[in-house]
């Protein structure tokens, strides 16, 4: 999903990124020093800078910091057998040597936010006034939220499986994963969670015209690290499947990344009156005659112009957004003039 995402915003992936080092620093390093959660924290700083959403997963890392603490302290988090006992979580809790991890995490995300009321005073004359507020529709959260799950799971024009086919080796490996690594995967399952029901409920929760699920990109790299549990194990099936599924899911990206969507919103996006029209379907209510028609890739709409034959029908009309696609194209003559 990145190959595509590079091309357009490139918050999610860059914002993905300072989310997975905040990780990585933490399982690499722990918690017993003040420098591995001061780095950590000077990551996720960046995570919040790059996207505001990515204080989804603030729960998440705040989890795994208590038990990584744990396990540093000789203590277990069994994710399938056993609790932490309340003795250990209070001794670790307890210690100066954690919240000094604390307070040197926290100046990160801490200076951010001074960071970030400092911008919103000098551009809104607000420190409180976000980017949104020149924006009709506002901050809201009115998605259904079993809508939104169909959306991301099971939709043609945005389902995770469909866009992102390699994430099934994660969501394969989660248990072998788990019993390896389970503070990691417990905290991991929590923040893919916070992610998708928290986006699920927002009003734009398709994420435009772009391609795949946008706004829960991050969840797709938290959700893929449990892979290397499914690969621990290297037999022959395995690799029969990992020759089989990998080409494919690099195909679909290399799919994605062939237009620019801004050509394919041009030509696409503002036609919802276009045969067959998409319409919402979130409830009886929007089954009456005046039911309002919907952005065309919303995924829970009826399908209209999806991107999955529209971008090779822009492939007929002359246009390849990709350098090297052109370039093959140019070196055979087949490059066709844009109609």
């Amino acid at each position: 999903m990145a190959l595509p995402h590079a091309r357009t915003f490139f918050s999610e992936p860059l914002a993905t990124f300072f989310v997975l080092a905040t990780f990585y620093v933490l399982f690499a390093k722990g918690t017993q020093r003040a420098t591995a959660p001061f780095l950590a924290g000077v990551c996720y700083g960046l995570a919040l800078l790059t996207r505001l959403d990515s204080i989804v997963v603030a729960p998440a890392i705040g989890l795994y910091i208590c038990l990584r603490a744990i396990e540093q302290g000789n203590g277990r988090f069994d994710l399938w057998h056993q609790k932490v006992s309340l003795s250990e979580l209070a001794t670790v809790v307890g210690s100066r040597r954690f919240w000094a991890g604390v307070a040197a995490f926290a100046i990160g995300p801490i200076g951010y936010v001074l960071f970030q009321l400092t911008q919103n005073w000098l551009h809104f004359g607000n420190p409180f006034t976000s980017a949104y507020a020149d924006q009709p529709e506002g901050i809201q959260f009115r998605t259904p939220l079993l809508a939104g799950l169909y959306g991301y799971f099971m939709s043609i024009g945005k389902s995770v499986f469909l866009f992102s086919p390699a994430i099934i080796f994660g969501l394969a490996g989660w248990w072998a994963f788990g019993r390896r690594h389970p503070s990691l995967s417990f905290s991991l399952i929590i923040a893919v969670v916070l992610l998708v029901v928290f986006h699920a409920r927002w009003q734009n929760w398709a994420g435009g015209w772009c391609w795949g699920p946008r706004h829960i990109f991050m969840a797709h790299a938290l959700a893929l690290l449990p892979a290397a549990g499914y690969f621990a194990d290297w037999g022959r099936l395995r690799r029969w499947l990992f020759a089989a599924l990998m080409p494919v899911a690099f195909g679909v990206q290399l799919y994605g990344a062939s237009q620019n969507f801004i050509d394919f919103y041009i030509l696409y996006f503002r036609t919802p009156e276009t045969l067959p029209n998409a319409y919402v379907l979130y409830s009886q209510e929007d089954l009456t005659p005046m039911r309002a028609v919907a952005p065309i890739n919303d995924s829970i709409y009826v399908p209209q112009n999806s991107q999955w034959y529209r971008y090779w029908e822009m492939w007929q009309l002359g246009y390849t957004d990709n350098l090297w696609l052109r370039l093959w194209n140019r070196a055979r003559g087949t490059e066709p003039p844009i109609r």
